[in-house]
């Protein structure tokens, strides 16, 4: 690979002439800085990235802690956040949370050593040991969470407007006619926690009655599907079954259907279904879901934005903690019924 000090043998000019004709510098003119430039072009030079960290101090490299590289959701949303970091510059450091945290390895050691500008995190559904937040807290870059977020810690965060789309989902279950209403989801992450009260505010608005019986928590979100599948089978062997159910994701939720139709159940007659998330697997079942698109390439341009803003370093101490919520958009299909009736 071709060197500045060779290009500048090539033109008959300094080094230094040759690094400042490359970036356009006005110190040099314009027909020496487009000889440089052509020379640079024809021997396909590539400027040395460390080298210019070191000039700039910054790597352009942005850390990405993902827990689960085979979720369609969470691979939309780092497309979209890949799209804006590269037309920026940077580049993607890619490493396995769930992986690395469970073999007690270094983790943001890695981002550390990296001299990573900044750190975009799916996050585990348990909090990490102290030790782990501390050591993500000395990170130079800012943090962005993204989709779940850990309370009582300051950092960015980007997700879905996870309440509301609680509330939308019980509101349009009793607008159908549903009565006897269930959710079955995740209690210890975050956005479980918000789509649970979402739920519970929208029955206590609509005046209908709290069933305990009929909210079912899966637990951690990383339980397998049989034994989800064992929950959900136990669920609709109940006496009183559920005439209406909103299911954490489209996952649990295709899940759901199938236990029912093995419990007798029909859908929608018997038992109207909403999902949350709009995925392929919603489409794919009978009858499709109905459902509700997170718009999750506009969460990830949304995460990627918030992070190059805070590694402004005039915006940074502004923007710490900052949340972003993207709204929810209901998607209705053959898993309910038309508003205002009942079949």
């Amino acid at each position: 690979m071709i060197s500045l000090k060779e290009i500048g043998r090539l033109c008959g000019v300094s080094e230094s002439t040759v690094s400042k004709a490359l970036k356009d510098h006005p110190a040099v003119s314009q027909k020496t800085r487009q000889h440089v430039q052509e020379v640079a072009r024809k021997h396909h030079y590539v400027p040395n990235a460390h080298v210019q960290g070191i000039q700039s101090g910054r790597s352009q490299c942005i850390g990405v802690a993902v827990n689960d590289f085979g979720d369609p959701y969470s691979g939309r949303i780092l497309c979209a956040a890949q799209e804006v970091l590269h037309e920026k510059g940077f580049d993607l450091i890619i490493i396995p949370w769930d992986l690395m945290v469970g073999k007690n390895e270094g983790l943001f050691d890695r981002f550390a050593c990296r001299r990573t500008d900044g750190v975009l995190l799916f996050p585990t559904a348990e909090i990490p040991d102290t030790k782990t937040i501390a050591q993500l807290k000395s990170l130079d870059g800012p943090v962005v969470q993204i989709d779940q977020c850990w309370q009582n810690e300051r950092f960015g965060y980007v997700g879905s407007a996870n309440e509301d789309g609680g509330s939308q989902a019980i509101e349009a279950l009793a607008k159908r006619g549903c009565r006897r209403i269930g959710m079955i989801g995740y209690g210890r992450i975050s956005s479980g926690r918000e789509r649970l009260q979402g739920a519970l505010n929208a029955l206590q608005k609509n005046g209908l009655f709290m069933d305990q019986s009929l909210f079912l928590d899966l637990g951690s979100d990383k339980e397998d599907d049989q034994k989800s599948r064992s929950l959900l089978s136990k669920y609709f062997k109940q006496k009183k079954q559920p005439d209406g159910i909103f299911c954490f994701n489209d996952r649990i939720a295709a899940l759901a259907i199938k236990e029912a139709k093995a419990a007798g159940l029909t859908i929608p007659d018997d038992l109207q279904v909403i999902g949350f998330g709009n995925l392929p697997v919603g489409r794919l079942i009978s009858p499709a879901l109905t459902t509700f698109d997170q718009q999750p390439e506009l969460i990830g341009r949304k995460a990627a934005e918030l992070l190059l803003n805070h590694i402004d370093a005039t915006a940074r101490k502004a923007d710490a903690g900052v949340r972003i919520v993207v709204p929810v958009k209901l998607v209705e299909q053959g898993s309910t019924c038309n508003p205002g009736r009942r079949i």
